[in-house]
Order: structure tokens, then C-alpha cells, then sequence
């Protein structure tokens, strides 16, 4: 009997605000066509109220599933500058940001969110350290003391510098592990960071994606194989070929047999 294959296709959306755009906003109905969860920014790296609730009426009329995206207050740096914030203001970020797309969501009939996702340089601050993870921890916990929401992207790829998985996990959280279908790693399983996102060679993307979910292998930037097989791919508004990579992933995932689903539905 064939084996079933299961992914989740996660994006993260509403990173605007008042007159500011980011990527191509006018392309957010076809991006969420093809997804099945979505990480919407609540307002301090990006995203603003208006913002918040136009992403959120969108995801309901796709059926896309809705998670936070908070991250630190920095809109000049999108989040992605490393601030020296104590574990607590973490917290506090955490908790405010996803109380607020909480409501949001609950204003437009959406009773749960689905998952929290950190954004930027807070979530690789909660990867590689003890001290961050925890407080990332215990935000999840004071949002859901009945663990149902899920921690997504407590591992970023493979390696052993992600802590966070496992602080999680000992704290009885649902947690996901993800892979960037749009950006390179490192051959120790970091991420090659990077400011913007360029286009990508769908070819290539398609086939590491397939790579990965069917046989549990990543190929770092050099094309060497690193064991890994996430729970979910994520891919970025703002990578200016995204949906062209979308629309080759889902062909592809079809003539495969791969069934695309929200990541509550494997975790």
C-alpha cells in the first residue's frame, strides 16, 4: 500500500500598515487560495487594526486557517533587528499581539485561532536561547492553560541549535516543524538569513519541497542532504514569484498524491 503524505502550507500575510505596503497586497486572494494556514502580523513589526481584519475576513472566505504573527515593536526594522528586550517584555509582547488578532478573528465569526508563530529576529532569539524560548513558553501557555493552540515553527529545520522544540514540548505544547520553502540553509540546519526576498527558481524549490516531504531529506545551499521532514512549508508574500511557487507546489503535491491540510489536522 502506497504511502499518504500530508503538508501544511503556511504564509505569513497583513504585513502593511496605513499607507505602507509590503510585497504585493493586490495578490493576497491568490496567495491564500493556494495555502491552508496563514500568520497574520498583529500590529508591532507590521500590520495595523485595518490590515489585520481585511487578512482575517480573506483567510475565512478561503477557509485558511488563522494564527498570530507578533513580534518585537520595530516597524522601521520590520522585526527583523535583534532588540535587547528582557524574557519578560517578551512575554507581554506575545500575549498583547495575539489578544488582539484574537479578538479580531472573534469579531469576524473565527471562534479559535489556530497557532502562534513568532516573527523575524524574536523567533531566532527563541530558537537559540534558553532564556527567550521560555518566555515564548510561557506566553503560549497564559494565551491557552488547555495547550490546544500550537506552537508554530517551534523548529525552523533541521540541526541541534533549535531549543525551543524541546522546551515546548516539556511544557506539553503542541508544536510544528516547519521548513522555509522560499529561502536556503546553512549546512549546520540554520537559515541563510536574509533582508528581502528574491525571486526563487520554482523548478528547484518544487522539487527540495518534494524531496523533503517524501523522503525526509532537506538539501542545504550546497544541495547536500540534511535529514529533516517538516510538518509544514512556509513561504513569504513578499517573494516576488510566490505565486507562481504556489500554484507549481500544488500541481505538483496533486500528480504526487500529497494532500495539502491545515497543520491542526497532523499535529
Amino acid at each position: 500500500m502506497a504511502r499518504s503524505y500530508k503538508i501544511d502550507i503556511n504564509v505569513d500575510m497583513g504585513e502593511s500598515f496605513g499607507h505602507w505596503n509590503l510585497g504585493s497586497p493586490g495578490l493576497d486572494e491568490e496567495i491564500l487560495a493556494h495555502v491552508t494556514s496563514c500568520n497574520v502580523a498583529c500590529g508591532f513589526h507590521a500590520g495595523d487594526p485595518h490590515v489585520m481584519r481585511k487578512t482575517v475576513k480573506l483567510a475565512k472566505k478561503y477557509g485558511v486557517r488563522v494564527g498570530a504573527h507578533p513580534g518585537l515593536p520595530d516597524l522601521v526594522g520590520f522585526g527583523r533587528r535583534r532588540m535587547e528586550v528582557t524574557p519578560e517584555e517578551l512575554t507581554d509582547y506575545v500575549v498583547y499581539q495575539t489578544g488582539a488578532l484574537r479578538a479580531m478573528a472573534a469579531s469576524e465569526g473565527i471562534g479559535n485561532l489556530q497557532h502562534v508563530l513568532i516573527h523575524g529576529i524574536a523567533c531566532l532569539m527563541s530558537w537559540y536561547e534558553e532564556k527567550y524560548a521560555n518566555a515564548y513558553v510561557n506566553a503560549m501557555l497564559q494565551l491557552d492553560s488547555e495547550k490546544r493552540l500550537i506552537m508554530y515553527g517551534a523548529r525552523g529545520g533541521p540541526g541541534p541549535k533549535y531549543i525551543l522544540d524541546d522546551i515546548a514540548k516539556r511544557a506539553g505544547l503542541r508544536t510544528v516543524a516547519y521548513a522555509i520553502a522560499d529561502m536556503d540553509y546553512n549546512q549546520d540546519g540554520s537559515l541563510v538569513m536574509l533582508r528581502e526576498h528574491p525571486p526563487v527558481d520554482i523548478e528547484y524549490r518544487v522539487s527540495r519541497a518534494l524531496k523533503m516531504i517524501k523522503d525526509g531529506v532537506l538539501l542545504d545551499v550546497k544541495r547536500n542532504p540534511i535529514p529533516y521532514r517538516p510538518q509544514s512549508l512556509l513561504v513569504h508574500s513578499d517573494t516576488p514569484n510566490v505565486v507562481e511557487l504556489l500554484e507549481a507546489l500544488e500541481e505538483e503535491f496533486s500528480r504526487e498524491g500529497i494532500e495539502k491540510v491545515p497543520v491542526s489536522e497532523i499535529v
